[in-house]
């Protein structure tokens, strides 16, 4: 699901010094790298976007820890990935950063994997907390989209596979920022497990969410004007199905009616089935939590009252890019 942005390009003129850096992203259902230049002026212009997907989402949240043979997978994208990389001529390690999210974070033997990765590539994994996560996510929604969180309460969501990111922004200043253990594999898995059938799966995912999220409405200011911006590969992919804008069109949005359609689809529909539909943008991991991701987004938006949903097009690797 390759809907992600690209920064303001540099000139191919600028005669200031150029640094080549590579972002990557260890997530619940793949493994995602940015390589992109930066200047001095900290302009971006990102070269490349590559992504593979992964099954640690699915051994962390059903057997507590990643196999094995998942762990030999995702060395075996980070091999492939540093063939790149060397084309790039990146090898200082101070030019790579790579950050692992909720599905190794919680998983029993992330030690392991950490230490599997170093010895098998050399590359350092940095296990990020939620709250990192949050903030670097925040970091890139800052230079993306400005004029969104400057003047009205905005309510960021970034609905993952293992958690869901919340954070409130008023006057550009951060007033409530929350990650709940709620996820899009989470959901799946859960539903998977009780064999349940589909209108039945929607009730128990739906309530679950609702219970879950219900409490931001608390943190909201009741007096200013609220717009909730979404984040997210599945929210940015049925965005452009639904209403036919690129990932370039900007600002996008999508009304919420509209998306609760589209998510209805979605969840009668089997893996194979969207899949099948969908298959020139997405994997099969993909495919198989984009319901439970809309549905949650849905919910929100439900909670909140809000009618048209603002899309981000910003990820935790523009975050990191910044940061570089």
């Amino acid at each position: 699901m390759s809907i992600d942005s690209t920064p303001d390009p540099i000139a191919a003129s600028d005669a200031q010094a150029v640094r080549t850096v590579a972002v990557i992203d260890i997530g619940t259902t793949s493994i995602r790298m940015a390589v992109a230049e930066i200047t001095e002026n900290s302009a971006i212009r990102v070269l490349e976007h590559l992504s593979q997907a992964v099954n640690i989402g699915k051994d962390t949240f059903t057997r507590g820890s990643i196999r094995r043979r998942t762990i030999e997978q995702c060395v075996g994208v980070l091999q492939s990935y540093q063939q790149i990389l060397s084309e790039y001529q990146i090898s200082d390690s101070e030019d790579i950063h790579v950050v692992a999210t909720s599905a190794v974070r919680e998983s029993d033997n992330s030690l392991a994997f950490v230490d599997r990765i170093y010895i098998a590539t050399g590359l350092i994994v940095d296990v990020i907390d939620a709250a990192e996560a949050s903030r670097i996510t925040f970091l890139g929604v800052q230079y993306e989209l400005p004029d969104a969180i400057a003047n009205e309460q905005t309510v960021m969501c970034e609905v993952g596979g293992g958690s869901t990111e919340l954070i409130i922004v008023e006057n550009s200043m951060v007033s409530y920022s929350h990650t709940f253990r709620l996820g899009a594999m989470r959901l799946r898995e859960a539903i998977d497990s009780h064999s349940a059938a589909i209108k039945k799966s929607r009730r128990i995912m739906e309530s679950q969410i609702r219970r879950t999220l219900e409490s931001i409405t608390e943190h909201v200011n009741g007096s200013s004007p609220l717009r909730l911006l979404a984040l997210g590969g599945d929210i940015r992919f049925a965005t452009t199905i639904i209403s036919k804008q690129s990932s370039t069109t900007q600002p996008r949005s999508i009304k919420t009616k509209d998306l609760r359609s589209f998510t209805d689809k979605i969840l009668t529909m089997s893996t194979d089935d969207i899949v099948a539909e969908f298959e020139m943008t997405l994997t099969y991991p993909e495919a198989e939590t984009l319901g439970p991701a809309l549905l949650s987004y849905v919910v929100l938006a439900d909670l909140l009252g809000i009618d048209e949903i603002v899309i981000s097009e910003a990820n935790l690797r523009d975050g990191l890019l910044r940061e570089m």
